[in-house]
């Protein structure tokens, strides 16, 4: 997992480019890797919003 963390962006990228729309499968894949990068927005939302807060207290 430590190896691939450094290039998890450019292996995510590949492997959406290479998902055809029109199978199944990498549709669900495809919802997958779109549920799993909101979920990582709304952290790092979330992250900012604590780091605003400290700053006003």
């Amino acid at each position: 997992m430590q190896t691939l963390e450094p290039n998890y962006k450019n292996i995510a990228d590949t492997i959406f480019q290479e998902l055809n729309n029109t199978e199944p499968l990498d549709q669900h894949i495809q919802y997958v890797m779109d549920v799993i990068r909101g979920c990582k927005n709304a952290l790092n939302a979330y992250d900012r919003f604590l780091e605003g807060n400290k700053t006003l207290e």
